[in-house]
């Protein structure tokens, strides 16, 4: 089991995706970098092994986990697949909205949404007010 203690800050840099993050692998606790592929075997044709950057890689997250991997000392870096762990009905929802040909892919959806749960968003955030039509 894989336990995010911390998921780390976003590097826009050269480099891995997330950086000192904090993970929990069975009883062991792992502080370092995070990679984010679509398949494991992503490692090898970006080269990761041989590049410095990614010397403290403590978990691989993945799409598809095609492979084992290896840092460069040879140490199989621990990946979770999402692919298993991902709704069909969210994937089959994620897939009709970016297919959607509406200037917001969603706009369909908003009669549907209960006015109260909108309202309170907006009240919180208090960025911007749209008047849209919703189901009571």
């Amino acid at each position: 089991m894989v336990q995010i203690i911390k998921p780390g800050s976003q590097n826009n840099n050269q480099g891995p995706d997330f950086s000192n993050a904090k993970i929990r692998i069975g009883k062991t606790t792992w502080a370092g970098n995070v990679e984010l592929h679509i398949r494991s075997s992503d490692w090898n044709i970006h080269k990761h092994s041989v590049d410095p950057n990614f010397d403290n890689i403590i978990l691989q997250v993945v799409w598809q986990n095609d492979r084992d991997i290896k840092d460069k000392n040879g140490v199989i870096v621990p990946a979770i697949e999402l692919k298993s762990r991902v709704s069909k009905i969210l994937l089959e929802k994620y897939k009709s909205l970016m297919s959607a040909s509406h200037f917001i892919p969603c706009e369909k959806s908003v009669p549907a949404v209960n006015r109260g749960c909108c309202l309170s968003h907006l009240k919180d955030d208090n960025d911007i007010f749209v008047a849209l039509p919703f189901q009571d």
